[in-house]
């Protein structure tokens, strides 16, 4: 029952609003729904073909997500690092007189 609720939790107003915060648009609970009737269309199989559709609905799954974009995509690998970064402490910035005691 794992796969129907996360489906249910996708569809709650707050995970709504979380997906519309961070990407701008609503939550599309397609593919949560798509796992949950796989599982359900697999439950009558034989163990050992059960085992062997699945390996291959898992190994379709990677394949797709390495060919879409990721999070990663986003950022670019410094080949030299920043300049004056962090900057230098200068001793103005360092008040002596004020300790905690």
């Amino acid at each position: 029952m794992k796969l129907f609720d996360d489906f249910l939790a996708c569809n709650i107003l707050g995970s709504q609003l979380r997906s519309l915060y961070r990407f701008g648009h609503m939550a599309t609970c397609s593919g949560k729904l798509d796992d949950f009737k796989f599982c359900m269309s697999i439950k009558s199989m034989h163990p050992e073909e059960k085992r062997d559709v699945w390996i291959r609905r898992r190994a379709e799954w990677w394949a797709q997500r390495r060919r879409e974009k990721s999070s990663e995509d986003v950022w670019d690998i410094r080949t030299e690092p920043l300049t004056n970064f962090p900057p230098p402490r200068m001793s103005a910035d360092v008040d002596t007189a004020s300790t905690i005691d």
